[in-house]
């Protein structure tokens, strides 16, 4: 049985959007699993999804799902900047220990040579290219409503926020984590029995 046969993502985006994370969680907690990996997950928690190991600063995601997955990440983007505002907002809260990694998780590509591409692991990456990409943005946008949180951070604030953020774009749509999830579960029950046990887990 696949996604469409289920019939449980036709529902409204926000509904969608929090089905996409749980999925999501379950996909990177089974991929961490193979690796050997001790860890505890949570969601929607301090971030929609938190992994956090024992006496090892938490690794925040946010996760946006886009049923249309043409959708650039530029530097206006209200994706990126609502994901900024929620960042910024708990390291200004103490909310966060030194060290936390932050990872926007979204099925929408970096725009070419805008900041959300220079967040991307790789050798592109370029935090202080970033950094001035977002300071004009931030100082120059009238309508970016979440930038006050960005604006509210001091310099070194700023810079250790985007050393530790990362980009992942172009993440699975939920219809295509079925696929996804088969596969890091091979193995751990025999191929005829995957739809079953997949089924089972997530419930």
């Amino acid at each position: 049985m696949d996604v469409t046969d289920r019939g449980q993502y036709s529902a409204a985006p926000s509904a969608l959007g929090y089905i996409y994370q749980v999925r999501y969680a379950l996909f990177e907690s089974l991929q961490r699993l193979r690796k050997g990996q001790d860890f505890i997950v949570a969601i929607e928690t301090i971030d929609d999804v938190v992994f956090a190991e024992d006496g090892e600063a938490p690794e925040l995601l946010q996760t946006k799902h886009h049923v249309n997955n043409a959708t650039d990440l530029t530097d206006g983007s209200t994706d990126l900047w609502k994901t900024l505002r929620i960042w910024c907002e708990g390291i200004q809260a103490d909310s966060f220990p030194s060290g936390t990694l932050y990872f926007l998780v979204t099925t929408a590509k970096a725009g070419d040579w805008h900041a959300a591409y220079y967040l991307k692991p790789g050798e592109n990456r370029n935090p202080d290219t970033v950094m001035e990409r977002l300071n004009s943005t931030a100082n120059s946008s009238t309508k970016q409503a979440n930038a006050p949180a960005y604006r509210g951070l001091n310099e070194d604030q700023q810079k250790e926020l985007l050393r530790n953020a990362f980009v992942v774009d172009g993440a699975p749509h939920i219809a295509d984590l079925d696929s996804e999830l088969k596969e890091v579960c091979y193995g751990f029950a025999q191929s005829k029995f995957l739809d079953s046990f997949l089924q089972r887990l997530e419930g």
